[in-house]
């Protein structure tokens, strides 16, 4: 046996920790799920709301998708309105209309003679 001093503390493992008196810990049995269930709501509704949010940006993504495409097509539109109007232009002139009665339909002043390459 070993021999103690008054002086000094016994010397233990600090990892062995000394029995307390406090009574040991009781675990708590799990509650039914219908005792969770404000959890539960709480759950689906946040579910639900995420839901509306995405929901919503993938509308907002297919309109500027849309918005873009009819904006391309605007455009092609405004050019192509451009062409014609330079066209109208260019049949106001009655020299030009009569040069294109002549090559593409075949007509002559009155008193000329035609002739067929």
């Amino acid at each position: 046996m070993t021999k103690h001093s008054p002086h000094k503390p016994l010397q233990t493992n600090p990892t062995q920790a000394p029995h307390s008196k406090q009574p040991p810990v009781r675990r708590r049995k799990p509650l039914p799920w219908w005792k969770n269930i404000k959890y539960i709501v709480f759950g689906i509704l946040t579910i639900l709301v995420v839901g509306f949010f995405v929901n919503a940006a993938c509308d907002y993504y297919d309109l500027h998708q849309e918005m873009i495409r009819v904006e391309q097509q605007q455009q092609q539109l405004e050019a192509e309105q451009r062409e014609l109007e330079a066209e109208k232009a260019k049949y106001n002139d009655p020299k030009a209309v009569e040069k294109e009665a002549r090559e593409q339909l075949g007509l002559v002043k009155p008193n000329e003679v035609p002739y067929i390459r």
